[in-house]
Formats: structure tokens, sequence, C-alpha cells
């Protein structure tokens, strides 16, 4: 199966009602499963008791700050390895060496470009079916 029809599993955490409405509508036009969550604790909840196959989340989040959230979420059994994606406000270096840090797969400055973020999607759905069709042979 090619990676254009490899479909993700994505959750977006990001405050922001307009952003995760146009994240949400993105990533659903492109065949994937999403769940947004308005919060940190709302994505990590959502994550112990489910898989993701990419995560999005917004810098700064509101109590745990995106560097930390990634920390806990390579805590939960599962997602040690579920890349990790923040959509940040500004070119924060120093945030952004944080979050490669903690293990973050990339950083987005706003405003989204769609064609960027899009890209960015192909890529990790590139990756899943490369993992996949690893896996099988």
């Amino acid at each position: 199966m090619g990676a254009v029809f490899m479909e993700l599993s994505v959750i977006v955490v990001h405050s922001s009602p307009s952003l995760r409405k146009f994240l949400k509508a993105t990533v659903a036009a492109m065949g994937n499963q999403v769940v947004v969550a308005e919060s940190d604790k709302q994505g990590l909840s959502f994550l112990e008791s489910n898989q993701a196959d990419l995560i999005i989340v917004e810098q700064p989040l509101l109590e745990l700050g995106a560097a930390n959230f990634i920390t806990q979420v390579k805590l939960i059994p599962g997602h040690e390895q579920t890349p990790v994606v923040v959509i940040a406000a500004s070119k924060d270096n120093e945030a952004k060496e944080q979050v490669r840090s903690a293990g973050g797969a990339g950083w987005l400055v706003q405003p989204l470009q769609p064609q960027q973020f899009i890209r960015m999607l192909e890529g990790f759905k590139a990756r899943k079916a490369k993992m996949e069709s690893e896996t099988k042979s």
C-alpha cells in the first residue's frame, strides 16, 4: 500500500478553537482519523487509553509546556516512539531546543502554511507505511 492511502490516527492538542477546527479539517480531509483535545491534560488522558500515530500540540501548552508534555507522552506505554509535532506562536529557539531534547519530531511556526502542513502529514504517512512494510517483511 502506498503512503498516499495510509491512514494516520492523529490527536491535536490546542487551546485555540479556530486552529483546532482548521487542523481537524485538514487532517481529516487527507483521509486520517483525528481527535482534538483542548488541553494538555485532556490529551494525556486520551493517550493513556488510545493509540495515535502522530500528536500535534501547541507551544506553549496551558499547564505543562510542550517539552514537558512530550516527556509525559513518552512515559505512556505504547507511545514511547509516537512522534510529536509542535505548533508555536514564535521562533523561540530555546523552547525549540527543549522540545527537540524531549524527543519532539518537528516544529512549525504560526501562521501555518497549509502546503507545509500537508507535506508534513504526508511525510508521517510515508514513515508509517515504511514501518508497516518492514514489520510485514
